[in-house]
């Protein structure tokens, strides 16, 4: 529709939102257990993937608003993987360790490679796509790409040892 002062009010909605979730949030936030393997770490971590991703939204509407063909297509990937990695994928493997959280003890050493592999390689990824850094790039997808992987292979296999303790024996069915 193209509507320019639609874009100013849903930005202002963004902002008054972030800050009611930040506000509402911020003692959990402060009590996360930073430096222990928690659903809670990466709850608040993706809660607070909300912040770069708001700043980098007001950005793009503020300098592209009048040509937003002009935008650099390395600033709207940046706000694509602050959005979907940042915050979805950090809520999703919380979630998955409050699912295998009777599991836990299963490749405990994988859940600080995990927590910190995707956060600070998306710090470097989201860094090199805004400076148009092919090193950053280049260094931090691996790093991250591999602590997405290993979160959730570790959740499969937590999941899996689960289920195989849970599982009924059928009559004439034989046990691996």
């Amino acid at each position: 529709m193209d509507i320019k002062p639609l874009l100013g009010l849903n930005l202002l909605g963004e902002v008054a939102g972030v800050a009611i979730v930040l506000l509402r949030l911020r003692d959990r936030i402060a009590r996360a257990g930073w430096s222990t393997a928690s659903p809670g770490r990466h709850g608040s971590s993706s809660v607070l993937w909300l912040i770069p991703t708001l700043v980098l939204l007001a950005y793009l509407i503020v300098r592209y608003i009048d040509d937003f063909e002009a935008t650099p297509r390395g600033l709207l990937l940046a706000l694509d993987h602050s959005t979907f990695i940042g915050t979805l994928t950090n809520a999703i493997l919380g979630l998955l360790l409050v699912g295998t959280a009777a599991r836990r003890s299963t490749w405990a050493w994988a859940d600080q490679l995990v927590f910190w592999g995707l956060n600070l390689g998306l710090v470097g990824f989201v860094t090199g796509l805004i400076a148009e850094s092919p090193a950053f790039k280049r260094g931090s997808t691996p790093i991250m790409g591999v602590a997405i992987l290993l979160g959730l292979l570790t959740a499969a296999v937590r999941l899996r040892e689960a289920h195989q303790m849970t599982a009924p024996v059928l009559v004439g069915e034989t046990t691996r």
